[in-house]
Parts: structure tokens; sequence; C-alpha cells
């Protein structure tokens, strides 16, 4: 009975390992100068924004002239207004920065959805990235 017992316990730890490892590495905290925005459209520069703001959607058209035009929608689900900076870097083909906009403050109402639209100043970009950051001002 005893090693049964024991035989049992020990199955249940072992089963735990694997669910325990396959969360993955430990990563720690971004560093505070974050790498080219590779892999995401969106880089929140400071992490607390990802607790309250959400980019609920994200899109790129053209103009008539050829232009790129950024199309976002932003979430606030805080129960207070709050301002953001944001910042779009246009890319072209190779992933290279052809632009960039100026950091423009946005207020975001609270627990609203907030479109933000912004165009390429040339066709050149066929790609763009998001920054966020909070408020400067």
């Amino acid at each position: 009975g005893d090693l049964m017992r024991r035989w049992r316990r020990w199955t249940i730890v072992a089963g735990l390992v694997p669910l325990l490892a396959a969360c993955g590495p430990f990563r720690p905290m971004e560093a505070v100068t974050p790498p080219v925005q590779e892999h995401s459209v969106i880089t929140f520069l400071d992490l607390p924004l990802k607790l309250w703001l959400r980019i609920a959607s994200h899109q790129a058209a053209r103009t008539e002239t050829g232009l790129l035009v950024a199309r976002l929608k932003i979430e606030n689900f805080l129960d207070t207004d709050r301002w953001v900076d944001i910042q779009i870097i246009f890319r072209d083909k190779e992933g290279f920065e052809v632009e960039k906009s100026n950091w423009e403050p946005i207020l975001l109402h609270r627990r609203k959805v907030t479109d933000y639209q912004i165009n390429s100043l040339s066709p050149k970009p066929a790609d763009y990235r998001i920054l966020v950051r909070e408020a400067k001002g």
C-alpha cells in the first residue's frame, strides 16, 4: 500500500514537470532600448501600456496618389481619459525605414475605441511599424 502511494505521488510530480517546462524559459523584461521593431507591427515602449491599451485593429491602404495609409483603432480599457504618443515608421519592401512620423499626442477617451490615421509622405513605403509610448507632455 505504502509503495503504491509513493509511486502514484511520483507520477503526479513527473507529469507536472513537462507542463512547467512547456511555459518556456523565463524571459527578463525587455531592455530599455528596444531592438528594431522586426517581428510585431506594434511596439509598446512603456510596458504598463499593455495593461490598459490595445490596438484593436490596424490596416494599410493606399491613397489614389499611392501614399501608404496606416489606420489604427486604439482601445482604452481604463475609466479615465489618457494621452499617449504614437509614431509610425514607414518601411520599404526590404524592411528598411524610409520615413517616420513625428511623435503625435493622442487623447484616448475612457473605455472607448479611438480611430487614428496617418499617410506616408511618398509612395515608397510598403509597410509600417507602430510605436506607442506614455505621453511625454
